[in-house]
C-alpha cells in the first residue's frame, strides 16, 4: 500500500500491485516453488483428520461396549463371550486402521 501511495504514474501502481499479488501467492503456498510443501501439508492434515475420525469412532464403540457390559458379572461366561465378540468384530479392524494410519504418516 505504501508503494502505491508513493507511485507517480500508472506503471508504478501496476508494478506495486504485481509485487503485492506475488507476495500473496507465495505466502499462501500457491506458487510453483511451494507446491511440494503444500502437498506435504495437505497429506499431514488429511492424516490428522483420519486419525481424529478414527479416535471418535473408537471412543463411541468402546463407550457402547462398556454400557453393554455393565450388567454382566465379572469373569462370567457371558462377559468372556462379549469380550471375544468385541475383539473379533471391532478390535482387529481397528488394529488394521491404526497400522494403515501409521504407515501413511511414516511416508510423509
Amino acid at each position: 500500500m505504501i508503494q502505491v501511495s508513493k507511485a507517480s504514474d500508472l506503471d508504478e501502481v501496476i508494478k506495486a500491485h504485481n509485487k503485492f499479488l506475488q507476495a500473496i501467492t507465495s505466502r499462501s503456498l500457491l506458487d510453483p516453488e511451494s507446491r511440494e510443501l503444500l502437498n506435504q501439508l495437505r497429506g499431514i492434515f488429511d492424516s490428522v483428520h483420519e486419525l481424529k475420525s478414527f479416535l471418535m469412532e473408537f471412543d463411541n464403540r468402546a463407550t457402547l461396549e462398556l454400557q453393554c457390559r455393565k450388567g454382566l458379572k465379572p469373569n462370567s461366561n457371558e462377559q468372556q463371550q462379549a469380550q471375544s465378540q468385541f475383539f473379533a468384530s471391532y478390535i482387529i479392524q481397528a488394529k488394521g486402521k491404526i497400522e494403515t494410519l501409521y504407515t501413511t504418516t511414516q511416508v510423509l
